[in-house]
């Protein structure tokens, strides 16, 4: 499953799951938001770092968990993106 290809508001719904909430209307933005995504990374020990590119701009931020990794420019995403690839399993009939 491609994750980064499918709406982001079904990604948050996911997480939201994942993360042992019940599904509600209020769900928070896990795909752009610190505020929401933190605890997430700090609770699940997802690692984040930039890659530079020639000249030492930021050019990706890479997400690593567990066996998979994820590269995108927004590092909130790379996050969401790894968790799900390592326990998307754990979403029954969400």
């Amino acid at each position: 499953m491609n994750y980064l290809e499918m709406p982001q508001e079904e990604l948050n719904h996911k997480v939201h799951i994942i993360m042992g909430h019940e599904p509600t209307s209020n769900i928070p933005d896990y795909c752009n938001s610190w505020v929401s995504s933190g605890p997430v990374i700090a609770e699940k020990g997802i690692t984040i770092t930039p890659e530079y590119d020639d000249d030492g701009n930021i050019k990706l931020w890479v997400a690593l968990y567990a066996g998979s990794l994820c590269k995108t420019n927004n590092p909130c995403l790379s996050a969401v993106v790894v968790l799900l690839l390592e326990e998307g399993f754990k979403l029954k009939y969400h």
